[in-house]
């Protein structure tokens, strides 16, 4: 198989799927890169040979997104090889090589933003919730300090206090 050929069948099918042309390069970029890598012909790279082109991904120092990315194009072209080409061959890609992408923290409200969320929520268990949410920030992350009695000034200032009422012991109040 002449694999410039396949290539830019490869190309001309992206295109019909009307893929951005942006994507499309990006595609053709990291096929050139695998050819380039690789020293057997394209059809008979194995799943072994394959996993040492991803360690060759990690040595480079590129980011998991980056190489899962890679990864999906060099799938997807090996699925057209397959199933528009007819080669036969199994692809060499594996579900399960991707890369485990970290997840980032959730971003935290800043005061201001506390302070219109308060004025926009009425009900009573809603704001004790709201408050608690804030104050558990404000102790980065701890618990929360139970008192008992009515709550006092001490609520204003970012504090919520856990006290016995209506809803019984232990019950949340503003």
């Amino acid at each position: 198989m002449a694999i410039t050929a396949a290539i830019l069948n490869y190309r001309r099918f992206l295109k019909r799927r009307n893929y951005s042309g942006h994507t499309i390069k990006n595609y053709m970029h990291t096929l050139k890169q695998l050819v380039v890598w690789v020293d057997v012909p394209i059809e008979t790279v194995s799943h072994k040979k394959l996993l040492s082109y991803l360690d060759h991904l990690l040595d480079r120092g590129l980011q998991p997104k980056t190489i899962n990315c890679h990864l999906d194009s060099i799938r997807g072209f090996y699925h057209y090889l397959i199933e528009e080409e007819q080669v036969p061959m199994v692809n060499p890609v594996k579900r399960g090589y991707a890369l485990r992408l970290s997840r980032p923290l959730p971003r935290h409200l800043r005061d201001e933003e506390v302070a219109r969320l308060l004025q926009v929520v009425h009900h009573q268990r809603d704001r004790a919730l709201v408050m608690l949410i804030a104050a558990l920030r404000l102790a980065g992350g701890g618990s929360v300090p139970a008192k008992t009695g009515r709550p006092g000034p001490e609520t204003q200032q970012g504090f919520c206090a856990l006290w016995q009422g209506r809803q019984g012991p232990g019950g949340l109040s503003e």
